[in-house]
């Protein structure tokens, strides 16, 4: 375990407050509107705000993240809004989940681009991954991630997924909380092997 990760996203949940809110990101809001609920894992689970969404709309949830005090207000947040979420304190790099458990996958605000082979299998056949993250872009506006191993180049994802097929692919540049812009890339890639052209 990344024990200097788990250290400092602990410090940062050490407050009463949520602290990205308790509201899930309307990016999964909206792509997965129309989605039949099944088994779902939420990478970098945080606080929980997306798992307990999820959950709310009959997924079977697991929540993982390295940070105990993060999932420990996930399951407060579960508990307050009538709703289980399973929570797995690990991190996400030596977690293994099991080949074709999962309907849904999400990484949101979290890039870990070693994982993504092992996150395509662990769909199910038909089933989906949903990264929004950050692109390079970000550097301009002063905050956020700095390190270029935490940022997205142009078309990375669809070099990446080439080989699935591609539901929704987007770079943006948006406001954000605090009225901040953010340069953000989405995408949702469908476990469904699609054939290269020779």
């Amino acid at each position: 375990m990344d024990y200097a990760a788990r250290e400092k996203w602990d410090e940062r949940y050490a407050t009463q407050e949520m602290v990205f809110g308790a509201a899930p990101d309307p990016f999964l809001v909206e792509q997965v509107g129309d989605l039949e609920p099944g088994s779902a894992l939420c990478l970098a689970a945080g606080e929980g705000r997306n798992a307990v969404y999820l959950a709310q709309r009959g997924y079977d949830v697991t929540a993982l993240d390295i940070s105990a005090r993060g999932l420990e207000k996930g399951q407060l947040l579960a508990v307050e809004r009538g709703v289980e979420i399973t929570t797995v304190h690990a991190d996400a790099m030596e977690y293994a989940p099991g080949r074709g458990s999962y309907d849904l996958v999400i990484s949101i605000f979290f890039l870990e681009r070693a994982l993504f082979p092992g996150i395509v299998q662990a769909l199910k056949p038909g089933g989906r991954l949903l990264v929004q993250t950050y692109s390079r872009e970000q550097l301009r506006f002063g905050w956020g991630p700095s390190n270029p191993d935490f940022l997205l180049g142009p078309n990375e994802l669809l070099e990446t997924f080439k080989g699935f097929r591609i539901r929704y692919y987007a770079e943006v540049i948006e406001e954000r909380e605090e009225g901040r812009q953010a340069a953000l890339v989405r995408l949702v890639v469908e476990n469904q092997p699609v054939a290269q052209s020779v």
